[in-house]
């Protein structure tokens, strides 16, 4: 009787000074220098980058489901008017947290602190917060995932048609 055996595969990495800095990371065990290193070598970018997006899928799958009471997805006049920034980021909490953290660092803008002394208060700028910025931008992605997930866009044409905004010139009004 004859046993087979199996053949373990081994992937060489060439020695390069990336993986270098990479092992001087780990024997240091500084976490954060550690991902720096990895992902500046291709390969390991690439099954990052590949797991990830893995991950999103499921996460969209999850939320876009049937069996999912979405916020996203309900479309009655009482989930209009009481539809807040605040209950879709909760559900993205729960149920696509690898989504809103690519998100967050897509829409982060560093700001410069400056001390207000001597100086007077600075004007308040108009700028949308990155809270509605991030639920914005999950919103669009989770309606071209399914077609139901439409209440962002539901009320963004209700604000447009019911302020006669048709124009581009008139929407200033609206806000």
């Amino acid at each position: 009787m004859v046993k087979g055996k199996k053949r373990l595969q081994t992937r060489v990495l060439h020695k390069t000074s990336q993986l270098k800095t990479l092992t001087r990371s780990i024997g240091r065990q500084n976490y954060c220098s550690i991902a720096r290193q990895a992902m500046m070598v291709p390969r390991i970018h690439q099954k990052v980058l590949g797991i990830l997006a893995k991950d999103i899928q499921k996460e969209l799958t999850k939320i876009c489901a049937k069996k999912n009471q979405s916020i996203l997805r309900s479309s009655s006049p009482e989930c209009l008017r009481s539809f807040t920034w605040d209950a879709l980021l909760a559900e993205l909490d729960t149920y696509a947290p690898n989504l809103k953290a690519v998100l967050r660092g897509a829409v982060h803008v560093k700001r410069r602190i400056r001390p207000l002394i001597g100086r007077k208060k600075p004007a308040k700028s108009h700028r949308p917060s990155e809270e509605a910025i991030l639920c914005v931008c999950a919103a669009i992605i989770l309606k071209h995932k399914n077609i139901h997930m439409n209440l962002m866009q539901r009320i963004v044409s209700l604000i447009i048609t019911q302020w006669s905004c048709f124009k581009a010139g008139n929407f200033s009004h609206a806000l």
